[in-house]
């Protein structure tokens, strides 16, 4: 992306940067969102290793990315434009703390941080409510080639369910964070390298399963399960020893169920049932019926054989082919359960 000399205005630039949503590769969006997530997250934190001013940079970077993909469906342009924001957040702050003698007294109004950056980078950009774009129907059949999607709104329609998905992909990234980071908090050594592979494990873990889900008619149904899905994270300080071990069989839990929902999703869709107001009943009784807790944390050895398949779901083939393991395969069998269940 070309460098915005003081010669050119901000609202020229971007707008010369807008493109056809048919140009747009949709698929891309997720991914490139994930990347400058984890950049974000990194740089931020390791700048001023405080959480706080790390959630703020995250909450920017979401705003700057979402308006400039809704305004110009410009992948680069979007990534440039937070890029810009994140840097210029980072000096900002800079800035300001080396203003106060003792860091402690640090204080800053964080609203008018935004709205300088967002003045900055987003400033020319005036878009309608982006939610609405999801309530579009799709009324055109001639299919675009490049895009597996008809029209232009179908595919602002798209768009906007890769922003509903990635919301829970932040959240997840996020949690995982902060908990390695309070893992980490007294080592003696520095943890970023570990971190960041962990970061990068829950990219490759997830991107794929979010993107299925959000191409699903019914994809906010991820936002039924999500209060069950974080709440194994939220229960994982309750792990006293081999933490490392356990957050990887956590991760993989986790994204087991995303398949479980993705596949029961598809199930109800073909035999032309409602599954939003039941998916959180299923959820609970298949976890009745194989207790993550006794996986996780009592390891008890009925459950040996799902506990150690778990935890060495660490290579491509394994993590890419959930649909082979036991957990999987019992659970969803419980799901058959919990239907039997409900006839009986």
């Amino acid at each position: 992306m070309s460098y915005i000399s003081k010669d050119v205005e901000l609202s020229e630039f971007i707008d010369s940067k807008r493109i056809s949503p048919k140009k747009m590769v949709v698929k891309e969006v997720l991914v490139n969102y994930a990347k400058l997530l984890k950049d974000t997250i990194l740089n931020t934190y390791k700048r001023f290793e405080n959480i706080i001013w790390t959630n703020e940079a995250i909450t920017i970077l979401s705003h700057v990315f979402w308006q400039t993909m809704y305004y110009s469906y410009n992948i680069r342009l979007a990534m440039f434009l937070s890029d810009r924001a994140i840097i210029l957040f980072n000096e900002y702050i800079e800035l300001a703390k080396s203003t106060y003698s003792n860091e402690t007294d640090f204080n800053i109004n964080k609203t008018d941080i935004k709205l300088f950056i967002y003045k900055r980078t987003i400033g020319p950009i005036r878009i309608t409510d982006s939610k609405s774009f999801g309530k579009h129907k799709n009324k055109n059949k001639n299919k675009n080639k490049n895009n597996g999607v008809s029209n232009n709104t179908s595919i602002i329609d798209h768009l906007y369910r890769i922003e509903h998905v990635s919301i829970m992909f932040r959240q997840l990234i996020t949690k995982v964070f902060f908990i390695l980071i309070q893992y980490y908090e007294n080592s003696a050594s520095d943890p970023m390298d570990n971190i960041i592979q962990y970061i990068d494990y829950v990219i490759k873990i997830y991107i794929h399963i979010l993107y299925k889900l959000a191409l699903h008619k019914n994809y906010t149904i991820i936002t039924h399960d999500w209060r069950l899905i974080t709440a194994i994270l939220d229960d994982f300080v309750k792990v006293k020893h081999n933490f490392l071990c356990h957050l990887n069989i956590i991760l993989n839990i986790i994204k087991v169920e995303y398949e479980l929902i993705y596949y029961m999703t598809k199930k109800y869709e073909e035999l032309h049932l409602e599954l939003a107001s039941k998916l959180s009943d299923i959820i609970e009784f298949i976890r009745g019926e194989l207790t993550i807790e006794d996986i996780v944390f009592k390891e008890i050895e009925e459950y040996t054989a799902i506990f150690e398949e778990l935890s060495n779901l660490l290579t491509d083939e394994q993590s890419a082919n959930s649909h082979k393991l036991l957990y999987y395969k019992i659970q969803k069998k419980n799901i058959v359960r919990y239907h039997s269940k409900l006839k009986s």
